[in-house]
């Protein structure tokens, strides 16, 4: 019984390591989309690494 507890902890740690990659990903590709809507529309100036 604690062998099959143990093991779904683990399953269940593993589960939710790829759910909060898939969140970062996520939250990754608003944040650049939001920054990309933001500089075609004129609300800010795109960054220049250039001028960095």
């Amino acid at each position: 019984m604690k062998e099959a507890i143990e093991k779904s902890k683990e399953l269940i740690d593993k589960s939710n390591t790829a759910a909060r990659i898939e969140l970062e990903k996520m939250k990754i590709e608003l944040e650049a989309k939001s920054q990309l809507f933001a500089t075609s529309i004129g609300l800010i100036s795109p960054q220049r690494y250039d001028s960095i």
